[in-house]
């Protein structure tokens, strides 16, 4: 497991470039508000899809100089060296990204906009749930957790060890025990 202080100044998004699920239109809005108080932080996107060149206009119209498209990769060594996660899913089954980027202490900053999310993400403790759609709070929440070292910090450890719930270990062990009670 790699600290913090190893970690690159990045926002990272992972997931398919589309708006009606992922609404990639209110990841680009977030990321030109904190494009300007951030001078030196960059914002990665890992993914595909209709959107990408919709998006890459966007950037360069607003000349979001620091923003870099990588297309469809594994994303492992963006997760290695990203501090903060963004997610801003309409819906989600469950949000996989979200339990990988935790795993490499990637810390979430998300909407609280489908019913798994707070099972995955526990607010202020190892990511960031912020009220469905409301880019002024997620640029806020952005803008506190980046401005507050020792928290980052501390939810980076709390998110890696989120993980382990979903481990498989622990997810053989809650089902072991459903089938002892039958």
């Amino acid at each position: 497991q790699q600290t913090i202080a190893e970690k690159e100044n990045v926002i990272l998004f992972v997931g398919r470039l589309v708006v009606i699920q992922k609404r990639v239109d209110l990841l680009m809005e977030i990321w030109k508000k904190l494009h300007q108080t951030l001078p030196d932080w960059e914002f990665w996107v890992v993914g595909h899809g209709d959107q990408r060149s919709v998006m890459e206009d966007f950037c360069s119209q607003n000349k979001l100089d620091r923003v870099t498209f990588f297309g469809q990769d594994n994303p492992n060594e963006y997760y290695k060296k990203a501090k903060l996660f963004h997610m801003t899913s309409a819906f989600e089954g469950f949000g996989n990204v979200l339990i990988e980027a935790q795993s490499y202490g990637c810390v979430p900053v998300m909407f609280n906009s489908y019913s798994s999310a707070p099972d995955i993400v526990t607010h202020n403790l190892n990511g960031i749930l912020v009220d469905p759609f409301n880019v002024a709070a997620y640029v806020a929440e952005t803008k506190e957790l980046i401005g507050n070292a020792d928290k980052l910090h501390e939810m980076a450890l709390s998110a890696y060890e989120n993980v382990n719930r979903f481990s498989y270990n622990a997810t053989y062990n809650k089902w072991e025990q459903v089938f002892k009670t039958l």
